[in-house]
């Protein structure tokens, strides 16, 4: 056991050393936002041969154990990598991951107790009515285009970092808000429009308050206005983050929290560097090069993806409520594994073979020995591993001066065709530029979108091709908002504008 832990301060002191652009190209790679046409639905893998195996969510839990156990694989004298390359390659996946109890979410990945989910991200904790969005957490719903929303917000469109709002429309960094549009960085505000940096105000106009008649005639005006909606949004995304009730963090969007170094949407963590996306209710501490969950108290984690409820973690990828994990994936309620895909409620694995406790000793330390001596005991997967586009994950959102000769010859995949998911074969194909044929204000001066756009294919200017959905299409008539001209991938990257 000493000379695990000697090995586990070797990772934690290399992770604590990363440069943000190593952790952004090894770990944030990872994290796609793109699904690909599979057997008729979708799947999270592109079709490009570095998943050997994939079946539908139905069967792989139906032949879980099955998996599992052809799956396991005694130890050889061949290097660590090469081992579980090996497994990776054997190993059957499914083509979306779903946990726990869900409903209608079998077009989302990574949904956890949640409903109602169609091309989004990282959903969890009874979530619903969610398209087009990245994580969306602990009850909250409604929500088209946006990228982290927690806490109980409701009615959210086109938004990032929303905390326990309500009727957020085209804005970022909201908290504990209601009735806001084209705002960023506002606090216990209510009906609020084009604003700024505000705290505790209400029927403000460019920070500027006015009575409550003046402001609805205003606003009125303002929102009758469609064709200015994209003007006001890209004014508001130039606007920078402010970090709130936070000491001595660098970078943006970091609230109720301390000694943050590079991180991005955060919520109540502390002691941390290279993080992103990652909110905890209880508390979260000394997180490195990981990204992307939300959860109760977590610590010790070194290098990870979508891991909550967890502590000392080293590698891993999605694995939920676990603790002495390392170079881990897919794996839930699990403890002392090394080397494992998809484990569910086990101790002392290695390469998805079970041993005694303390066989999984004596064996971990002897791996632990090998890849210290290779130099490989702190480095993530490697690229040759990884099954995504890295244009279509938050790598190159976060950071897009990667080229394509750059993450190729590291042996990362690049994709370099139109966008096509959800598109049906038969449908008609419009141009982004003949939407308003669909739109118009009636005799009444009430904005109304035709009902015929639901059967179109629509190419945006970067000829990607989308369409609008009846739960999207519900959503646009309530609140009388003019269709979106671009493709929902491409809406949800406009989240990511930190700068």
């Amino acid at each position: 056991m000493q000379d695990i832990k000697k090995r586990e301060l070797k990772i934690q002191a290399k992770r604590k050393s990363t440069p943000w652009r190593d952790f952004v190209k090894e770990i944030g790679s990872r994290v796609s936002f793109a699904f690909y046409p599979y057997r008729g639905e979708v799947s999270r893998y592109p079709m490009i041969g570095r998943i050997s195996s994939l079946v539908s969510n139905d069967e792989y839990m139906y032949q879980y154990e099955d998996i599992i156990k052809k799956s396991g694989q005694t130890i050889t004298g061949q290097p660590v990598i090469d081992q579980f390359s090996s497994l990776f390659a054997k190993f059957t996946f499914p083509v979306t991951y779903q946990f726990f109890w869900c409903e209608n979410t079998k077009y989302g990945d990574v949904i956890h107790d949640s409903k109602n989910v169609y091309l989004s991200f990282f959903v969890t904790t009874e979530s619903e009515n969610v398209l087009y969005s990245l994580s969306v957490k602990q009850k909250s719903a409604d929500i088209l285009n946006s990228v982290l929303v927690v806490q109980n917000s409701q009615n959210v469109y086109s938004s990032s970092a929303v905390t326990n709002s309500y009727k957020i429309f085209f804005s970022k960094n909201i908290s504990n808000c209601s009735d806001c549009r084209f705002s960023a960085n506002l606090t216990w505000c209510k009906e609020c429009l084009l604003c700024n940096n505000l705290e505790n105000k209400q029927y403000c106009i460019n920070n500027q308050h006015y009575t409550q008649a003046e402001y609805l005639a205003m606003k009125k005006e303002l929102l009758d206005a469609k064709e200015k909606y994209n003007q006001y949004y890209q004014q508001m995304l130039l606007l920078p983050f402010e970090n709130y009730n936070s000491e001595n963090s660098i970078w943006s969007c970091i609230i109720q929290s301390g000694n943050i170094k590079n991180g991005h949407y955060l919520l109540n963590v502390k002691d941390s560097k290279n993080i992103c996306l990652i909110a905890s209710d209880k508390g979260a501490k000394n997180i490195y090069d990981s990204i992307l969950w939300w959860s109760g108290e977590v610590y010790d984690l070194y290098g990870s993806i979508g891991c909550g409820m967890c502590n000392n973690l080293y590698c891993c990828v999605q694995c939920g409520t676990c603790s002495k994990m390392y170079y881990s994936m897919f794996c839930e309620n699990s403890s002392y594994c090394i080397w494992c895909i998809g484990l569910k409620n086990k101790q002392f694995f290695i390469f998805n073979k079970e041993y005694s406790k303390e066989e999984w000793f004596e064996l971990a330390n002897e791996l632990f020995k090998q890849m210290d001596a290779d130099w490989s005991l702190w480095t993530f997967f490697p690229a040759s591993m990884n099954p995504f586009y890295f244009n279509d994950t938050i790598a190159y959102v976060v950071d897009d001066s990667f080229t394509k000769d750059e993450v190729t010859q590291d042996g990362y995949l690049r994709r370099d065709d139109e966008i096509r998911t959800d598109i049906g074969g038969d449908s008609e194909i419009i141009k982004v530029g003949d939407l308003e044929k669909y739109q118009c204000f009636d005799g009444e001066w009430n904005r109304r979108i035709d009902p015929e756009i639901l059967k179109k294919v629509i190419r945006d200017e970067k000829w990607n091709y989308y369409r609008i959905v009846k739960m999207e299409y519900d959503f646009l008539v309530k609140y009388a908002l003019p269709l979106p001209e671009l493709h929902w991938l491409e809406r949800i990257k406009l989240g990511f504008k930190f700068k």
